[in-house]
């Protein structure tokens, strides 16, 4: 007995590629505008797709890529820099540490001397003024995002994120605020659980019950 909803696996799957399929055309002409010949490189993007419940950790879909009779890799569970999807864990635990929504932070642009001269720059060149935690968050302002996890401390910023569930081996740098770690879908999917299940945790689900072919109940998986 699984937990997977076969409608939701094919619009998952359907959607995959057809999002691929869209990134494919843009991704083959940028390399045909730098002279490369496509025959001659691997130049099949891929995607993982993960759909879980976070009442009580169910997946509902689970996509590993675009085709597996081509590939049979697990992008759901492969490992990639996250970016700034790691941003929603600084800013959660600024909150926890007494910040609001709407308190102010400095948009300058810091220097971090202790971490060989690292300076954050924003996406639009922008460092005047201050964004409100909102704000921040919500337009991905990487020098905000960067002090928030300075002030929390990165080695409690990591303990947070180790207890929604990220593994433990996150570089204790300031960039792990803008997403250099490397994390996969899946772990990605379990930390942010919490946010959309109204702060509970749950462990990821696939399967609910096993059963002989006499019908005999040899497992079932006990909500944890």
């Amino acid at each position: 007995y699984t937990t997977v909803d076969s409608r939701m696996q094919q619009y998952a799957q359907e959607a995959v590629v057809a999002h691929l399929d869209q990134l494919q055309k843009s991704f083959n002409s940028d390399l045909m505008q730098q002279g490369k010949i496509l025959d001659e490189i691997n130049s099949t993007l891929q995607s993982g797709f993960l759909v879980t419940n976070p009442r009580n950790g169910h997946v509902l879909a689970w996509v590993g890529g675009r085709d597996y009779s081509e590939s049979q890799y697990d992008h759901v569970l492969s490992e990639r820099q996250v970016g700034s999807v790691f941003k929603p864990i600084v800013y959660a635990k600024a909150l926890e540490d007494g910040y609001e929504p709407c308190d102010f932070i400095s948009n300058q642009q810091v220097q971090y001397t202790e971490y060989d001269d690292w300076t954050p720059q924003n996406s639009n060149g922008n460092y005047e003024g201050s964004s409100s935690l909102l704000g921040g968050l919500t337009h991905s302002v990487n020098t905000v995002s960067v002090k928030l996890l300075m002030d929390s401390g990165i080695e409690d910023v990591i303990e947070f994120a180790e207890n929604l569930g990220a593994k433990e081996d996150l570089p204790k740098v300031p960039s792990i605020a803008l997403g250099v770690a490397n994390m996969s879908v899946e772990e990605i999917n379990r930390i942010y659980t919490p946010f959309a299940g109204g702060g509970w945790q749950h462990e990821q689900v696939l399967i609910t019950r096993i059963e002989d072919a006499e019908g005999n109940e040899i497992y079932v998986n006990k909500p944890q």
